[in-house]
């Protein structure tokens, strides 16, 4: 007579049934296969949240650079005329200007915008991105501070919104801000290596050996 491969002979249970079979452990985490969620970042650090005011002071200074060229439009067709440039050539020359000081600042606020809020968001991307773009206003400052027909108040927004960019990429690269633009891989907390209560009808209460065994 064969033997049921679960039944141990030399352990019955009280009545002469045969005991269940063995308990196995569970799998850490809950059930085999369960989705494990998604991790939770750090609290935001001082650095970030610098990074991410300067940013926004550099979008409202932007905006008021654009209020500000605008009303030093007649000074630069002074200083065009002044120059011996020809009528045809002002109004030419006018129309470029406004379009860059409406369109450029603009499109600066927007980008000032979307930094601050990839960068309190936590994305790494915003970190580079930035880089590039203060990079880009380096590079496209240099010619209008060194150019004479730019009044000097547009000089000085042009400067101030370059070292407010440069603060911002110092603080956003901080060694202090690393963290919280890299992903936190899933702890204890969120299941792994925790033991779940065995489940079952055959199963002895949690943290009990299994039936037979004791």
């Amino acid at each position: 007579m064969s033997q049921d491969p679960w039944q141990n002979p030399n352990n019955q249970q009280q009545g002469g049934s045969p005991a269940g079979p063995p308990a196995y452990p569970a799998y850490p985490g809950g059930a085999y296969g369960a989705p494990v969620p998604p991790a939770v970042k750090p609290p935001m650090p001082n650095t970030v949240k610098l990074a991410v005011n300067m940013m926004y002071a550099g979008m409202v200074i932007g905006l008021i650079r654009i209020v500000i060229g605008l009303s030093e439009l007649n000074k630069v067709k002074s200083y065009l005329r002044d120059h011996g440039y020809a009528q045809s050539t002002i109004d030419s020359d006018k129309n470029v200007f406004v379009a860059g000081i409406i369109v450029g600042g603009l499109i600066g606020a927007g980008l000032w915008l979307w930094m601050a809020l990839a960068t309190r968001a936590g994305h790494n991307y915003a970190r580079i991105v930035s880089t590039v773009f203060f990079g880009i206003g380096v590079l496209t400052s240099i010619s209008g501070l060194g150019s004479g027909w730019v009044p000097i108040v547009d000089k000085l927004f042009s400067a101030l919104i370059l070292l407010i960019g440069l603060l911002a990429i110092i603080f956003v690269w901080n060694p202090q801000s690393g963290p919280y633009f890299r992903r936190q891989p899933p702890g204890p907390e969120y299941g792994y290596g925790v033991q779940q209560p065995p489940s079952g009808p055959n199963q002895p209460p949690y943290g009990q050996p299994p039936y037979g065994q004791g």
